[in-house]
């Protein structure tokens, strides 16, 4: 629905509203498809760079439940991101290979050892006579408090939330305005 323009600000520019419903000359960024010969202005400026087949329709960007960010490739960045692009994900399962290398402590002792049970203990000294994980035939062989199986994996491999604190608010687009200028 077309509406006189408004005087502060440019067709085409976004802005965070508090409310539900836009006022005139404002449209919600839900995607939603508007004819290009109502809209020829709006549509000169984004094209379908949102959606729409560029003859009869266009689409608003789409700013329900996802952060803009600014395109154009950020520092440290590998990418460079075009106008429209779309990133992120809600829900990320972490793999090993998303850890950065690093190692984790491990606390002994040598005194011997007083119990089979590792359970709310640390290692120590396995006691002398004790050859449970050494093979009959070994000699010399320098005695190991773990072994292979003793430190693993933990996990369930399920997905978690990638989402920071939020609170929603509604993204408005500017049906009418001032033209832009360009340089």
């Amino acid at each position: 629905m077309s509406a006189p323009p408004a005087a502060d600000c440019f067709i085409g520019e976004i802005r965070l509203f508090g409310g539900i419903t836009p006022p005139l000359g404002w449209a919600l960024c839900n995607g939603q498809k508007l004819a290009v010969a109502e809209y020829q202005p709006l549509f000169s400026l984004i094209g379908t760079i949102y959606g729409g087949d560029g003859v009869k329709d266009f689409a608003l960007p789409n700013l329900q439940c996802v952060l803009p960010i600014g395109f154009g490739q950020g520092k440290g960045l590998p990418n460079n991101y075009a106008i429209g692009a779309k990133g992120g994900a809600y829900q990320v399962t972490l793999a090993e290979t998303n850890i950065p290398a690093h190692i984790h402590a491990m606390v002994a002792c040598t005194d011997p050892a007083t119990t089979l049970d590792p359970r709310g203990n640390f290692f120590a000294a396995m006691p002398t006579n004790f050859t449970e994980y050494l093979s009959p035939t070994a000699t010399g062989v320098t005695r190991q408090n773990a072994d292979a199986n003793m430190l693993t994996s933990a996990g369930a491999g399920t997905p978690h939330l990638n989402i920071m604190p939020t609170v929603l608010i509604s993204y408005i687009i500017a049906l009418n305005g001032f033209y832009p200028d360009f340089p």
